[in-house]
């Protein structure tokens, strides 16, 4: 039996497709508080899975007014 580990954070871009929105407006969830941002070896920019997850749950045109 193989685990597969769980992946803690992901790109804009990653979590752009998975809420169905576009970069900028994950851009601006991130500016208005409700991503975390955090940002490895300086330069990639990563937000965590699991707030992602959450946000999916919302209706995509709340997420949009955000």
């Amino acid at each position: 039996m193989t685990v597969t580990p769980v992946q803690k954070f992901m790109s804009r871009q990653e979590a752009a497709t998975v809420l169905g929105l576009d970069v900028p407006a994950v851009d601006r969830l991130i500016s208005n508080g409700l991503l975390d941002r955090y940002r490895i070896r300086g330069r990639y920019v990563r937000v965590p899975t699991g707030q992602v997850a959450e946000l999916a749950t919302l209706p995509r045109e709340w997420l949009l007014r955000c």
